[in-house]
């Protein structure tokens, strides 16, 4: 134990970052030492507060781990309460039809060949707003529409590969 607790604090976090929850909260309790470290260390409070989240780590974020933790903590509080900061109203420019996808970042909604119905003709859509820690508004929003000419019965998403999915159905109408 001795040669454990004669490491570097940060090589000690290091080690303790790849517990589980239940561990970095047991070692916690073993002694004094590890209790401050862990206790004092915002990397292991963001590390738990991720796992509790069932979120994942954006390696690519420009924010400090001391505001990605308070973000999550936001998060997290806003979801226990259901009051969230962040709401945005969207306008849509086109009649929608009922038929709709949503993944992370964009929302497709299926577009009314007509003012009068809902059938689904084409497909308009918008990359979802988001929002940073301390920024007031989302920005604008701009939708892409797409026109098929005929009747689309669904439409899907592959989330991974933001791919978009068209099932396209025609009428073929027979006179006799």
């Amino acid at each position: 134990m001795e040669r454990l607790l004669g490491l570097p604090s940060e090589i000690l976090i290091e080690i303790i970052s790849y517990l589980d929850i239940a561990d970095i909260l047991s070692c916690q309790r073993t002694c004094c030492v590890l209790r401050n470290l862990i206790g004092d260390s915002i990397q292991l409070h963001y590390i738990m507060q991720l796992k509790i989240s069932g979120m994942l780590d954006n390696p690519f974020c420009r924010l400090s781990i001391a505001d990605r933790l308070a973000g999550l903590e936001s998060r997290e509080a806003a979801w226990q309460s259901l009051d969230w900061e962040f709401v945005t109203t969207i306008d849509v420019p086109s009649r929608w039809s009922g038929v709709y996808d949503i993944t992370p970042s964009v929302f497709l909604l299926g577009k009314s060949a007509f003012d009068f119905e809902y059938v689904t003709a084409g497909i308009q859509t918008i990359k979802l707003p988001t929002r940073m820690p301390g920024q007031s508004n989302a920005g604008s929003v701009e939708w892409i529409e797409f026109n098929f000419g005929m009747q689309i019965i669904d439409f899907g998403t592959a989330i991974e590969e933001h791919d978009l999915i068209v099932c396209v159905s025609s009428y073929v109408f027979f006179f006799f």
